[in-house]
């Protein structure tokens, strides 16, 4: 086997490197607090989504197959981040977060990936390590917005903004927009060590000043909409293609799989509650198109066959609105400049009171899943009508989405610029969840 130092003919010393990497990764569950009196409750999507990596048998194949580790012998390697990902993917685990900033910030870490495949060859199980990677990045910088020391989080961004602006990968650019842009000070030393490989380049003719300096190409209005619309999804889809089917006792009888007067109660860990800004004005390339999620929400929900006796009521922190994801703008949006927007919608847009929905009237027929809703918000002390569509799908998943004209409720869209760069009147918000399981 190959990147393990050999003990005599084909007996290989897997201790050394597959072991030890494997542990450093803390290898078990760090169990939520606090403990349940019985057991910790997972819904079945959630298993589903960490068997994949729970079918490794520690063969040690892809570890002997990997490219990276033999360039970087400190690679932590697919094994053991398959493995990490058994216990990030798992809603009973504590330390997500710690877990993705350590491998973040290790030199070694997930971002030494090369996407090579070979051990997606190499996997007798189909684990597929390479894919549990990427999930790993995705969720670290997506989810946690983990900005490590590695340039991982702002290369692989990089990409996307790249192919936004240009429709496609302008290599020349992506060194340079992954430290900050050309003329950032932190790109300077990378844009010099660069050079030798840019002159090899030109000499060989496989590039050409005009190709390294101009891009022929532009992204077309579609695609940077598309990408836009998917990045400020509040939902990010993953695709498991290792498990599929429903268990014969699961399978939904209809599209809304409901019961007659059944009561729901639903937080964040059931759903995600979104706010989506959009910028406008002749200064609207400055700003950014927002993301926001509220982390502090409680809806109650009872559903019946007869959409009559449907009811629904959510309450929100309104202190809670944390910046998620800025799309567009000249600069990404930093920490400091989340913190700031998000004292802004405190202290002069939301004022910190309490923000209430209750539905008044509901129509529709439950056999689609789909009813109208209408009902009161509530939000800086002004109480208005709202309607919007409430879909309950197979599974019991719920989601609705109302656009919400802030001038109705006496607040003012946030202005820059003198008014040349403003906060559209309207807003969306978004709520995608799943009813628990009773």
């Amino acid at each position: 086997m190959g990147n393990m130092p050999v003990i005599k003919d084909l007996i290989v010393d897997m201790d050394a490197v597959h072991w030890k990497k494997v542990r450093s990764v803390t290898p078990w569950l760090i169990g939520r607090e606090p403990v349940p009196e019985r057991e910790y409750l997972v819904d079945r999507e959630s298993m589903v989504d960490v068997t994949q990596s729970m079918a490794c048998i520690q063969c040690g194949a892809c570890v002997s197959d990997c490219l990276a580790m033999e360039v970087d012998a400190d690679f932590t390697g697919p094994a053991a981040l398959a493995k990490s990902y058994r216990f990030v993917g798992d809603p009973r685990d504590d330390e997500h977060y710690e877990r993705l900033r350590y491998l973040a910030e290790d030199p070694s870490g997930m971002y030494t990936c090369t996407h090579c495949f070979k051990c997606v060859d190499a996997c007798p199980k189909d684990v597929n390590p390479m894919g549990q990677i990427m999930r790993l990045r995705r969720i670290a910088g997506s989810d946690y917005e983990i900005n490590d020391r590695n340039n991982g989080y702002r290369h692989e961004h990089a990409f996307v903004n790249n192919i936004r602006r240009n429709g496609l990968l302008h290599e020349a650019d992506l060194l340079p927009d992954s430290y900050g842009g050309k003329f950032n000070p932190n790109a300077i030393p990378e844009l010099l060590a660069s050079l030798p490989i840019a002159l090899r380049g030109l000499l060989r003719r496989k590039i050409t000043l005009k190709n390294a300096l101009l891009h022929p190409h532009k992204a077309s209005k579609q695609l940077r909409a598309l990408i836009d619309e998917i990045e400020t999804e509040p939902t990010r889809y993953e695709l498991n293609l290792y498990v599929t089917g429903n268990d014969k006792d699961n399978e939904p009888t209809s599209a809304a799989p409901i019961d007659a007067a059944v009561h729901y109660t639903l937080g964040p860990q059931d759903g995600t509650l979104a706010v989506r800004t959009k910028r406008e004005g002749a200064a609207a390339k400055a700003g950014h198109d927002l993301l926001i999620h509220v982390t502090a929400w409680t809806a109650t929900v009872q559903l019946a066959e007869d959409p009559a006796r449907t009811k629904l009521d959510l309450t929100a922190d309104a202190s809670s609105l944390r910046v998620r994801k800025g799309i567009g703008g000249m600069q990404p949006l930093g920490n400091d400049d989340k913190q700031n927007i998000e004292q802004t919608i405190n202290d002069e847009v939301l004022k910190r009171q309490r923000i209430e929905f209750h539905a008044t009237t509901v129509q529709g027929a439950a056999a689609d899943g789909r009813l109208s809703v209408e009902g009161e918000l509530t939000l800086g002390g002004t109480a208005r009508p709202v309607a919007f569509e409430l879909a309950v799908g197979a599974g019991g998943k719920l989601s609705a989405k109302a656009v919400v004209k802030q001038s109705l409720w006496g607040m003012a869209p946030y202005t820059a610029l003198f008014g040349a760069l403003k906060v559209a009147d309207d807003v969306v918000v978004e709520l995608k969840a799943k009813l628990p399981a009773r």
